[in-house]
């Protein structure tokens, strides 16, 4: 659990702090693993909205999971390759992230 001071406070409760925790049942790692751990989801997340949004993800143009899944993993590759031509053009070109 932490606590973050607020700028302005909270008009419903008259609070100045903003409160924030994970609820979890592991009682074997420790605070910053679940932490560390909490923070990698939301990487992936990031990972599955880019496929939704920009790699057709989102409506799938098949009517059977056989199809959709080889779909879906060629788009799968189709964002290998471009993060690598990314990578490797912006290096070239300034514009270019």
């Amino acid at each position: 659990m932490s606590r973050e001071p607020l700028t302005n406070g909270d008009l419903l409760t008259d609070s100045h702090f903003s409160y924030r925790g994970i609820i979890t049942n592991d009682l074997t790692n420790s605070d910053l693993e679940v932490l560390t751990y909490y923070n990698q989801i939301g990487g992936q997340e990031i990972i599955l909205d880019e496929m939704n949004n920009d790699f057709g993800w989102k409506k799938l143009p098949f009517s059977f999971l056989n199809e959709n899944t080889i779909f879906m993993s060629i788009m799968a590759v189709c964002r290998s390759f471009y993060i690598y031509i990314i990578e490797k053009y912006s290096k070239v070109i300034s514009f270019l992230s």
